[in-house]
């Protein structure tokens, strides 16, 4: 019986002994968790002066019991205030004044896009028929994500002498990535020499040309028209008066958004379009005035 306890004594002090050695251990060497990295926006230097930067843009969505556009250029404070629409059956909170491109972030109008989402999810708040519910939900993503592609494409810019690691065509292909569903001829080539003075406006052929989709486009109008056809709609003409004027404001904005690719060339006559320079960007091409929001 003795050796028996004497047996079970040593192996839980055994036990204690290893489990305090290993206390130890992660005591003396443990120094906490590894830290984690900061994210910070991609910006890359390369060869030769050039620059390709890429600034992902912050959410422009915010919540949806306030106002958004929250990103605009500095100045810009939107003024808003409450209207009432269909006999006070719809109420939306809207900009007093319109909202024109001018005064939009690198004036590609991407807030246009989610000011249009932020309305038809209030609109769908306050309707009551759930097909027209549903549609106003479709068309209030559709917006969204047509405004993210803007917003995107908008974000990824070269500007320097081309590189021998091809910077210049990763932002052309990132680029037009996100608008090939906006645009089906989003490509403009543009060639200066090197006073300034244009060559060539759209001279320069686009290889690629016919993978531009337009899709997302076409499904939000498709989206559009189905809600405005809907029998249930007809109880709301004036919110869908507005649906229609909205849609109409974004598809032509998204049918002009644009990738310009500006060469500066150096000798363009008698040795050759070498382009010294490049420019690869987003553009909007519609006049910087028009308006990017409807007046109510």
């Amino acid at each position: 019986m003795r050796n028996r306890l004497q047996i079970h004594f040593k192996a839980l002090a055994f036990s204690f002994s290893a489990v305090g050695a290993v206390l130890f251990l992660v005591f003396f060497f443990y120094d906490g968790p590894l830290p984690i990295p900061a994210v910070e926006p991609e910006a890359m230097a390369t060869e030769a002066g050039s620059a390709v930067t890429q600034a992902l843009p912050a959410d422009l969505i915010k919540s949806q019991s306030g106002p958004l556009l929250g990103i605009l250029p500095a100045g810009i404070h939107p003024q808003w205030h409450q209207v009432s629409l269909d006999q006070d059956q719809v109420r939306l909170n809207v900009l007093k004044a319109p909202l024109l491109l001018s005064q939009t972030h690198h004036q590609v109008g991407s807030e246009a896009f989610h000011y249009a989402s932020y309305l038809f999810e209030q609109m769908a708040h306050s309707i009551k028929s759930p097909s027209v519910v549903g549609e106003l939900k479709a068309l209030s993503l559709q917006a969204q994500n047509m405004g993210n592609s803007v917003a995107q494409a908008d974000s990824f810019r070269f500007a320097g002498p081309p590189t021998s690691n091809m910077d210049h065509l990763q932002v052309r292909s990132s680029i037009l990535y996100y608008l090939s569903g906006l645009n089906t001829s989003p490509v403009v080539n543009v060639q200066y020499n090197q006073s300034g003075k244009i060559l060539t406006h759209n001279a320069l052929p686009d290889l690629s040309k016919g993978q531009y989709s337009g899709q997302a486009v076409r499904d939000f109008m498709a989206h559009a028209n189905a809600l405005l056809n809907l029998p249930a709609a007809k109880a709301y003409p004036q919110t869908m008066r507005l649906v229609q004027e909205e849609s109409r404001l974004l598809s032509n904005l998204a049918n002009h958004m644009t990738m310009r690719w500006e060469s500066t060339l150096d000798c363009p006559r008698d040795c050759g379009n070498v382009a010294v320079y490049l420019r690869v960007y987003a553009h909007q091409d519609l006049p910087k005035y028009t308006i990017a929001a409807v007046n109510l």
